[in-house]
């Protein structure tokens, strides 16, 4: 399978594999991670198996004595997953804001060092996905942004 053919085939996948096979391999043990998830062993080894064998990834191996070893594979995936996970509940969480039209106006900072045009693409993205929320830009000084979001007074900055 060709590596685009995997990325699509990676957007088939459900946050619970990515949830199930971080918890596996941050607590090095299937049985451990079930606990920890208030699920079966067989039903996380299933999950694991199937991951593991649609992409051709081995993330772990089972010793002898029934421990799990990372491989490189598994490392960077224990390291890197974590972001996506919070990734998607922080796009779950903005999407129940918008949904219920807590979103009225973004007020963006921008540092004196942040290139022009990369705020304006910030603001265009912010755009096409809420239209309808209008953005109040702001250009600061680090110290004013930091202080302004501490206050609440900004929302996000670059």
């Amino acid at each position: 399978m060709g590596e685009r053919a995997k990325v699509r085939h990676l957007l088939n996948l459900e946050i619970r594999h990515i949830r199930y096979l971080v918890e596996i391999l941050k607590m090095r043990g299937v049985r451990a991670a079930a606990e920890s998830l208030n699920t079966s062993p067989p039903n996380l080894c299933t999950q694991a198996k199937q991951f593991q064998e649609h992409f051709g990834i081995r993330l772990y191996q089972t010793s002898s004595d029934n421990r799990i070893v990372l491989t490189e594979a598994g490392e960077a995936f224990l390291a890197m997953a974590p972001s996506v996970l919070e990734s998607f509940d922080d796009l779950i969480t903005a999407l129940g804001a918008i949904d219920k039209g807590k979103i009225r106006t973004l007020r963006l900072g921008s540092g004196t060092f942040v290139d022009q045009d990369m705020f304006r693409r910030a603001c265009d993205i912010h755009r096409l996905f809420v239209p309808s929320c209008p953005i109040q830009p702001t250009r600061a000084d680090t110290t004013q942004l930091i202080s302004g979001i501490a206050l609440g007074e900004i929302d996000a900055a670059l």
